[in-house]
């Protein structure tokens, strides 16, 4: 199976399973622990989160649900208690930048699949 390494940050657990170059996801462990979904963006290969533009007739975060399986493939029940946010610059085609907000929501995990949408 993979190798898996863990990172401490405060009180969440930050754990990695080695996946195609493109994307990597957080693995569950059986401490209980809240973890966060981690990717790499497909163009600067840099740690993410899943994240989308608002989908027309989705909740917030049901549209963060529906990211979860496109860039990640994973699924699962989205809650609707906002758990932070945050802003960047989102770089355009252009060179031009954009501020961006992202809200993030927490995911509990169903399933896990081997292939998704975005997995290359």
């Amino acid at each position: 199976m993979a190798t898996r390494t863990g990172i401490r940050s405060r009180d969440i657990s930050l754990k990695e399973e080695r996946l195609p170059p493109s994307h990597r996801r957080a693995v569950s462990d059986s401490s209980g622990a809240p973890e966060i979904l981690l990717i790499t963006s497909r163009g600067t290969k840099r740690w993410i989160i899943p994240k989308g533009n608002p989908i027309r007739g989705l909740d917030p975060e049901q549209t963060a649900a529906h990211e979860a399986i496109e860039e990640a493939g994973i699924s699962g029940i989205a809650c609707a208690a906002l758990i932070g946010s945050y802003g960047y610059d989102k770089f355009r085609r252009d060179g031009s930048a954009k501020a961006a907000r992202v809200a993030v929501f927490p995911l509990s995990v169903l399933s896990r699949f081997d292939d998704w949408p975005e997995a290359h």
